[in-house]
């Protein structure tokens, strides 16, 4: 009531401005700005269903939903303010350490039919690239896909020779799985194999990395779906499912 005065009779601009961003002007309940924002749209959706005649009404008076909505945005502050303090994930690709190579590997899956591809990169400690590689799948889910990307990929450096790999993958229980912090698909054929592929005699580092460093074993899986190889013929040589420069 102490301020119904300056409520009704602000301008629509600075009467929007003061309920959404000022928090002392209504100082009985904190949740305020997101109460306002909450109310007012329920009841110009309230409106738009009365004129329009859509036939879609509320059930439950408005503040009452209101109440509910309030609650839910406020978990979902919540969430988002607890992603946002996570660390940031370098968003660029990195070289690995001297004498090491890195192997990255992704997979995409099609969300209208389910066919999947995997393909990944291996480069050096200069960023050089020293194979790369694509296959199509089948259809599959998107985490057996990335499991397929990782066994593929680590099979691959394994067969060049190499015994010191970094291997990046965007897909967190992937990596999880490859780095048995995660108990997912436990007894499978497929995890068995990763693991089995994984303690050779080599050192094995499995990251798990943003997209953003991702964007060349991405492109190779996107390609693998659809078409089952990949080649460049600016770099000089052409295979079915892997390409050597």
């Amino acid at each position: 009531m102490e301020v119904k005065d300056v409520f009704f009779t602000l301008s629509t601009k600075f009467w929007l401005c003061k309920n959404l961003f000022d928090p002392n002007f209504v100082t009985c309940d904190e949740d305020w700005p997101i109460r306002f924002v909450v109310l007012c749209w329920l009841i110009w959706k309230r409106r738009c269903c009365l004129v329009l005649g859509s036939g879609e009404g509320f059930r439950d008076d408005i503040l009452v939903r209101g109440d509910r909505m309030v609650e839910e945005c406020k978990r979902a502050l919540c969430a988002n303010q607890w992603v946002s303090s996570r660390p940031v994930v370098q968003s660029s690709w990195l070289a690995p350490p001297l004498g090491w190579v890195k192997l990255n590997v992704d997979a995409s899956v099609s969300s209208r039919d389910h066919k999947a591809g995997v393909g990944g990169v291996l480069r050096d400690d200069l960023g050089r690239w020293i194979i790369g590689f694509s296959r199509f799948l089948g259809r599959c889910d998107s985490l057996i896909a990335e499991l397929w990307a990782i066994h593929d990929g680590l099979l691959q450096a394994w067969d060049s020779g190499y015994t010191r790999v970094e291997l990046e993958s965007d897909c967190l229980e992937a990596a999880r799985i490859g780095n048995s912090a995660s108990t997912t698909l436990a007894g499978s054929a497929l995890v068995s194999s990763i693991k089995e592929v994984i303690g050779r005699v080599w050192t094995v580092v499995v990251k798990h990395v943003g997209r953003g460093n991702n964007r060349v074993a991405d492109y190779l899986a996107a390609h693998g779906s659809r078409t089952g190889c990949w080649s460049d013929e600016t770099l000089g040589s052409t295979c079915g499912c892997c390409f050597t420069a």
